[in-house]
């Protein structure tokens, strides 16, 4: 989440007057995350979420994103179901941009260098229960990945020379690494609609610590599910520095298996899918540091702390 396009007073009760959600009361940004513009948006009825797309977010994706958090929801998973207007549609134009307006969800996520073992466990678990949920969706319900290794080979390229700041060559050896990954990564493990982002703030959770809601399925698509728990693994099982917690690491692989247990080949894959979750991250922390406007209410994420995951080495699964 992040502010990009600014709105006034005016646009949100232009917006408002499309839906049976009363009058405006206030509006605040939300400046977390680095994809579409966010904000609270509070009328005299409650609390909602207006989503503005931005670049890597395509209009035309709406409606998977749509049967997602439906499907999700409909199986008792907690998640940010967009609403519908006043003529049935839940599309809206904004300053010539693509908005949704969705469901305000109680439960806060926590940040990273306060979580307990025993939450990222539970936010293990919630992980399992979207793929197990996912498995039984409408086959109509299918995305391909547009941040696949294609798109991680055009940021990197672009970025270039660029690069030289974090390391002299990195956008060179990151680009080797791409092939390596792209001869190395095994087919026919089992797939379905994955989450994509599942970092600690779009995972919330309620005053007694367990994952409650899961938030932001814009990069949600069909792909291999150990994929999709490796780049989790990357992101709650390491801190803010790249450092490897082992302690973060068990929890949170053992309370998904607890729900979903990975099979053979998904074990054997998955060192190598969790490197190629942290070039994915990699590829586009290098491009919006350098791209980011420089007026965008945006916190940029640095890239070297995914240098470190990604250099890493373990043995992963006996």
């Amino acid at each position: 989440m992040a502010v990009f396009t600014e709105l006034s007073t005016e646009d949100f009760i232009n917006l408002l007057s499309l839906y049976d959600f009363g009058r405006f009361d206030r509006a605040e940004g939300i400046t977390q995350g680095v994809e579409n513009t966010n904000y609270h948006l509070w009328t005299d009825t409650g609390r909602y979420i207006v989503t503005v797309l931005e670049g890597r977010t395509r209009g035309k994706d709406l409606a998977f994103y749509d049967k997602v958090t439906r499907a999700l929801f409909d199986e008792g998973i907690q998640t940010p179901i967009f609403y519908r207007d006043l003529s049935g549609g839940f599309v809206q134009n904004v300053k010539g941009k693509s908005c949704v307006v969705s469901k305000y969800l109680e439960g806060a996520s926590i940040e990273a260098d306060s979580l307990r073992a025993e939450q990222v466990g539970s936010a293990g678990k919630l992980l399992a229960q979207c793929h197990v949920a996912s498995a039984s969706f409408d086959p109509s319900i299918v995305r391909n990945n547009q941040m696949g290794i294609e798109e991680w080979r055009r940021l990197i390229a672009k970025t270039g020379d660029k690069a030289d700041v974090f390391e002299q060559g990195l956008s060179s050896r990151l680009l080797k690494e791409i092939d390596v990954i792209e001869a190395s990564l095994a087919g026919d493990l089992p797939n379905g609609v994955i989450h994509g982002d599942y970092f600690t703030d779009n995972v919330f959770f309620d005053a007694q610590g367990d994952a409650v809601a899961v938030i932001d399925f814009y990069f949600s698509c069909t792909d291999t599910y150990v994929y999709d728990l490796a780049l989790a693994v990357n992101a709650w099982c390491f801190d803010d520095s790249g450092e490897f917690g082992p302690d973060f690491y068990g929890c949170f692989v053992d309370s998904y298996q607890c729900v979903r247990v990975l099979s053979e080949s998904e074990k054997l894959a998955f060192s190598m899918l969790r490197k190629a979750a942290a070039l994915r991250i990699i590829s586009t922390r290098l491009h919006d540091w350098f791209f980011t406007p420089a007026d965008a209410m945006i916190t940029k994420k640095d890239p070297s702390p995914y240098l470190k995951i990604f250099d890493f080495e373990t043995s992963w699964f006996a």
